[in-house]
Order: structure tokens, then sequence, then C-alpha cells
């Protein structure tokens, strides 16, 4: 790939750029990485009967409708259908995704069950994805168990380029990657190692674990809430808003990029290339962090207990301190929040 080639996928691969651009400037990527040539094969060969399931194509990925529905089959959609009754929609990654993330919250009050996004760490460009995320679990877990025992979470993690400079300087030197911590280093691109996920608890609003999450993760728009949009569904079946939209958004492995152009060692294509590589590498069950996934230690505050419990009823205060974004499923984000709102 010449110059002037890997110069026009950088500007495809600006933030500003949408998901289409990006995809197709990360299948060029493939393309041109021998590592890589077996998923851009998959992409090209994506058919309605064996769907590629790779983030860089433009119908798994949920960019074009219609793709995975069979010519002679109708479809529509309403309120009253399944969403999984959709030819090909069961088997996609995203949609897997969205139910695995919601599963355990069935049946809890939609109010108390939380969307929110955690920067975990900043990592170098050879990072191991499943080493840092064993790593990132245990801490979380260990967080969850001492200060929220009674809480049910799940979080599907991913990466995310960003350019370590003076907006990273708020992080402490635990949660950033030795090479990075110090200040008089000449500027380069790392990942963002962050999470997308839901919090239950039966007692504390969204207040009261918003504190105790930012006490643990210190830091300006480290820990973020959202405020999920109500539920719709798209022509080609995904879902927008609600917890199932979340979780699919969560599940997107999405292109995040947008870093200065100036030096060639540090640009768009090759950070986008080592983001390839590294999620080769790591694979989507190991991604996740779980905490009282059968919810066996939470109390139902929907059904009469056979013995009374002293459970004070969660009080509903205003936390306009705290950032409230409206979620939509296709949204892009940046490396630290979720602009939820393009």
């Amino acid at each position: 790939m010449n110059i002037e080639e890997r110069a026009e996928l950088n500007k495809k691969l600006l933030h500003k750029s949408n998901m289409d651009q990006k995809r197709f400037a990360q299948r060029e990527i493939m393309r041109a990485t021998p590592a890589l040539q077996f998923d851009y094969n998959k992409i090209i060969n994506c058919s309605f009967h064996r769907p590629c399931n790779r983030d860089g194509c433009d119908y798994c990925s949920g960019g074009k409708p219609h793709r995975h529905t069979h010519k002679d089959s109708q479809f529509i959609y309403d309120q009253r259908a399944d969403p999984k009754q959709a030819r090909g929609k069961s088997k996609n990654y995203r949609s897997r995704a969205g139910d695995w993330m919601v599963k355990p919250f069935l049946g809890f009050p939609e109010h108390q069950c939380h969307p929110f996004t955690i920067d975990f760490y900043i990592e170098d460009r050879h990072m191991d994805g499943i080493e840092t995320t064993r790593r990132e679990r245990t801490k979380f877990q260990s967080l969850i168990k001492q200060e929220m025992p009674h809480a049910v979470v799940r979080i599907i993690c991913d990466i995310s380029a960003c350019w370590i400079s003076t907006q990273y300087l708020f992080m402490p030197d635990d949660s950033v990657h030795p090479r990075y911590r110090d200040k008089n280093r000449p500027s380069e691109f790392g990942f963002n190692f962050h999470g997308h996920g839901i919090i239950y608890h039966p007692t504390f609003n969204r207040k009261q674990i918003a504190t105790k999450l930012r006490d643990f993760y210190p830091g300006e728009g480290r820990v973020c809430f959202s405020t999920p949009l109500p539920e719709t569904q798209t022509p080609d079946g995904y879902l927008t808003g609600g917890l199932q939209g979340w979780g699919e958004y969560a599940g997107m492995e999405k292109t995040e990029v947008d870093l200065p152009s100036h030096d060639l060692h540090n640009d768009n294509y090759e950070a986008v290339r080592s983001m390839l590589l590294i999620r080769k590498k790591w694979r989507r069950s190991a991604r996740k962090i779980v905490f009282n996934d059968r919810t066996k230690n939470v109390p139902n505050l929907q059904q009469q207990p056979s013995e009374p419990i002293n459970i004070t009823p969660p009080s509903i205060e205003p936390d306009d301190e705290f950032l409230d974004i409206s979620h939509g499923a296709k949204a892009p984000i940046t490396s630290n929040t979720p602009n939820l709102a393009q």
C-alpha cells in the first residue's frame, strides 16, 4: 500500500467519519495485512447462510440492512414479533451480546438497572487482551464484593485507540501502562481498555453506585452512567435504546480512533492494524466481567419474602452532577465517553 492510499484511509478513520467509512478502511487494512487475510476473506464471502460475524462487515455489524434475509422471506418487525425469528439474526454476534447482557436483569425493576461505562486502564500497543481482562476483572470483582456484595453486574470489555498526552494525565499511575508514566516521553498512541455494562443493586440508587465506583476509579469522565432511550427496533432487526439495545451496543467491536496524522508511525492506520491484531487473539468469551451471575445473593424485591428482610427502598434523588447520556445502539463513541447523540 503506497503513501497516498494510506493517507486516504487515515482520513476515513477520523472520529468525524461515519461507521461505513471506518469499516471500509478497516477491511482495506485487513486485506493488506497477511495475518488478517483469513478474516478479510470471511467478510468478503459473508452470506445469509453463513454470516461472518466480523466487526468489519457492513452487514453483521449493522451497517446495512437486509443482507441476512433470504430473497423469498419477508423481513418485517412489529411489537409482537420476536427479534430472534429473523433468519440469521440469532447467529449475529451483536444479538448474542445483547441477550447475554440482559439475561440476569430480567424481572428486576428497570429503573434499578443502570447502564454504565468504565475506563479501566491505558494499555500499550502490544497488549494482551486476555491477560488485561483477567487482571481488571479481579480488581473490579474485589471492589464489588467489598462495597456492593448484593449487586448484579455484567460487562463487555473493548479497546479504543487513544493519544497519550495531557488528556490522560488525570489517570493515576496504577491505571496507566509503565511506558506512558514518564510525562516527558514523546506522545504516541495506546489503547484505552474500557467496558460497557449494566449494574443492579436492590437498595442503592444510581448516585450511590456511581459514588462507590468513582472512589475506586478516580478521574474526570472515567465512570459514566447512561440513560437508555425507549426501546425501538430498526428495519434490519437491531434494537436501539433499552437494556437490550445497550447490550447490543456493548457487543459491537467499534473502530474508535482519532489520532494526529503528522507521524506515519503513530497514525490511524497503524492504530487500527494493531487493534485488529489484538482482537484476533482476544476471543469474545474472554472479554466479559460478571458478578453475582445467578443472582443467588440478591433479594428479589418483586416477591414477598417468607420472612421480613430489613431493606430500605431505594431513594430517588436528583443526580444531575452525573453524566446522563441518551443511548442509541448504532452510535459511535469516543475513547472516554460514549457520544451517543450522534
